[in-house]
């Protein structure tokens, strides 16, 4: 199935390596979490109480093993007095994709140099 998505170009090599990239900042993450966690002293037990779940549940979110939403990240990151803050950029696999699309799909009008415009009564 990878393939046809990669043959489509829905799935090309940029996109693959953002998105391995995004997996790896969410991963590090969770992973800074757990340490602001052990820093707090709670025990798993008053985290799943502040949270709202079982301890089971408490240990898989500091584990990893649950793919958080940012509201659970928040809520946790709350719950154990953790700063989070989330940087995001745009970057060329979004810009490239478009800029191909505006290539090859708008038709390119001729202009005088700059400086030199000219009007044209449409």
């Amino acid at each position: 199935m990878g393939e046809m998505y990669r043959a489509r170009g829905v799935f090309d090599d940029e996109k693959i390596a953002l998105a391995a990239s995004n997996y790896e900042a969410q991963e590090w993450l969770v992973r800074e979490l757990g340490k602001a966690f052990q820093m707090s002293r709670l025990s798993v037990e008053e985290l799943a109480s502040e949270l709202e779940l079982e301890p089971t549940e408490a240990r898989e979110w500091l584990d990893g093993e649950v793919d958080l939403t940012l509201t659970e990240l928040r809520h946790l990151a709350n719950a154990i007095d953790a700063h989070v803050t989330y940087r995001v950029g745009a970057l060329k696999t979004l810009y490239s994709d478009r800029l191909r699309e505006v290539e090859s799909d708008a038709p390119w009008i001729a202009t005088a140099p700059w400086g030199k415009a000219e009007y044209i009564d449409a």
